[in-house]
């Protein structure tokens, strides 16, 4: 009765364990984030909501603000206005005081324009109110200055120099298109990095649950053979080798779920979702064949790789800065001109316009400055071999990777075509072995070692899918467009 009693206390406690046990493994659950992902999905909200994704966009941004600004100094005028307000007072020291207001204005303008032309126009207002007394000394009127206009024109004559403010915008366009090339690349690199880390965890998981499988295989095996042992059936030795293999595949299989952890996390990370989300993946790797040839691919990564593109752009900013270094020293002829008018009403019975114009030409030859322009003129110039040799070695280089990846493509498509022929007889020799097994015909090892390699070739197929996927991201990447949505 006792015992009974006992037994009735210990199952209560036991009970009530396993259900807080339950409810605070539900808890948990609940504050799990639980997340269906498929392989695109993950890609676009990637190019979405990374970190990486929006340091591209802010850099982007930055480089349109220059543009923008750039634009708008070769284009748009600047005006700027400025005023002042003063009073004074003056005494001689005989008894004569003098009490003066003065306020002045001005509106100033500049033009620049696409022929170098640099126009500024400029308006001024001044006025002044005095107040003279004294013992002997009457009050004068009120003076009295109203607006005055003054423009002011230069226009380089290119004659010995070349017109620098249509090197400007062409350096400003340069550099947009250079910004703009340099977002495109950052977003396939995100893209390219974001399908790796998916195929990356498709992998790591199918690797846990194969080893995962091995792993109770492995424990049936192990229990079969010790209830051999106890029935004298095999000999005890059996009982130390069923333990280490159990204990390696325990191990194995503990790493490949630690794997599968990592990448998840590294998958979370990537995209800044909370560490602890619960993610499905609900895509499946397909295969189709690649019929792009390996001519096309180089000849479309010339014109559309970014890099590439950046890299050529910088041969022509060094031409540029060439050219500038060049007419340093050379001789710069300018065309002025100049119109001024003042509405002078100081004398209110005797007001008067006087105006003046002027024109003529200026000159500057800078031919002495101790070899500096020399010396900026060989720099730029080792500065356009560089630029140009860069150009080259990327050009190699890029044929190179195309080459490599094309013939990792092409393998990887060969052995996914032969592979079917394998997984067909994996699959007959298993069931053949079940057969033989129900029969006595083969031992129960023989029968986890068909599944085993069944489920490893099942794993090859994977990785192989994965191969093929990963060098057709690549050369995505490579070549600066969308395989199948641009050719």
């Amino acid at each position: 009765m006792r015992s009974a009693r006992r037994f009735d206390r210990v199952l209560g406690s036991v009970c009530a364990a396993l259900l807080l046990f339950v409810q605070s493994g539900l808890a948990r659950d609940n504050e799990e984030r639980i997340l269906s992902l498929s392989l695109e999905e993950f890609t676009q909200m990637a190019l979405k909501d990374s970190l990486r994704i929006r340091i591209a966009e802010d850099d982007l941004r930055s480089g349109q603000l220059v543009w923008e600004a750039t634009l708008k100094s070769l284009n748009l005028p600047t005006m700027s206005a400025s005023g002042t307000l003063t009073k004074s007072f003056n005494d001689d020291g005989t008894g004569g005081q003098t009490a003066t207001k003065l306020s002045q204005g001005s509106l100033n303008l500049s033009e620049p324009l696409i022929t170098g032309t640099n126009l500024s126009l400029s308006s001024t207002w001044t006025g002044s109110d005095s107040t003279i007394s004294g013992d002997t000394l009457i009050a004068p009127p009120r003076q009295r200055t109203l607006p005055s206009v003054v423009a002011n024109l230069t226009q380089p004559l290119f004659i010995f120099v070349g017109n620098d403010s249509l090197r400007t915008r062409r350096v400003a366009y340069l550099e947009w298109d250079n910004t703009q090339d340099g977002f495109r690349s950052q977003r396939i690199g995100i893209e390219v990095d974001a399908r790796a880390l998916f195929y990356n965890l498709l992998v790591q998981r199918e690797t846990a649950d194969v080893q995962k499988k091995k792993f109770e295989s492995g424990q049936l095996l192990h229990n079969a053979t010790r209830a051999l042992v106890q029935a004298g059936k095999l000999a005890q030795v059996e009982i130390s080798r069923a333990d280490i293999r159990a204990q390696q595949d325990f191990r194995q299989f503990e790493n490949a779920q630690i794997a599968s952890d990592k990448a998840l996390n590294q998958v979370l990370d990537f995209v800044s979702l909370p560490q602890g989300t619960r993610l499905t993946v609900t895509s499946q790797l397909s295969y189709e064949p690649f019929r792009v040839s390996l001519d096309r691919l180089i000849a479309i990564a010339i014109r559309k790789n970014p890099d590439l593109r950046s890299t050529e752009r910088s041969i022509q900013l060094s031409e540029i800065q060439l050219r500038r270094d060049w007419e340093k020293d050379h001789l710069q002829l300018n065309a002025l001109g100049s119109y001024a008018r003042t509405l002078d009403r100081s004398k209110p019975d005797f007001p008067i316009d006087p105006y003046s114009w002027s024109a003529g030409l200026s000159l500057n030859w800078p031919f002495y400055d101790a070899s500096q322009s020399r010396l900026r003129k060989q720099e730029s110039e080792l500065a356009l071999t560089r630029a140009k040799q860069s150009y080259e070695s990327q050009l190699r280089q890029l044929k190179v990777n195309i080459r490599n990846t094309y013939l990792e493509l092409k393998r990887t498509e060969n052995q996914i075509s032969d592979f079917q022929p394998q997984r067909n007889s994996a699959r007959e020799n298993l069931r053949a072995v079940r057969l033989q097994y129900q029969h006595g015909l083969s031992r129960l090892t023989d029968v986890f070692d068909a599944e085993n390699a069944v489920r490893d070739l099942e794993l090859e197929y994977l990785g192989l899918l994965v191969s093929f996927n990963q060098a057709r991201d690549q050369l995505k990447q490579q070549v600066g467009v969308d395989l199948y949505e641009q050719l």
